[in-house]
């Protein structure tokens, strides 16, 4: 897995924040470490320094193999928040997409329960004894 980040010039300690994020996502998301190929952070301050609330912006773009790019995005008081914010939003979206690919690939219909084996089912023996009859 891939991360790239990317701060804004208006944000302090540059190579800083995109190590800290860096290990931040990679410790958040190495569950999904197989199935995602890049992932690719945006942090800007939305007001340029200005000290208003929710002025830091963090957006999140994943590449899972397979799939489209999914972006998620989070503003918040600090860089912190914003990311763990935005990281919080795409492990449910990954966790969401890779439950539909796992129910999917155990193909149980919509009631959950697995489909059942016909061969041993025990309908097929009470069937063979009313032939059996005949």
């Amino acid at each position: 897995m891939y991360i790239q980040v990317n701060a804004h010039n208006s944000l302090t300690a540059p190579a800083k924040l995109q190590s800290w994020a860096s290990e931040e996502l990679e410790n958040a998301l190495s569950r999904f470490s197989t199935k995602l190929s890049r992932i690719e952070v945006y942090l800007s301050d939305e007001n340029q320094g200005a000290e208003t609330a929710n002025d830091i912006r963090c957006s999140i773009e994943a590449k899972m193999d397979g799939f489209p790019m999914m972006a998620v995005a989070h503003q918040g008081d600090t860089i912190g928040e914003a990311l763990l914010g935005a990281t919080e939003k795409l492990q449910k979206i990954l966790d969401k997409k890779i439950g539909k690919l796992q129910q999917h690939k155990g193909h149980t219909p919509a009631g959950g329960e697995p489909f059942a084996d016909v061969a041993a089912s025990d309908d097929d023996e009470d069937v063979d004894q009313e032939f059996e009859k005949l």
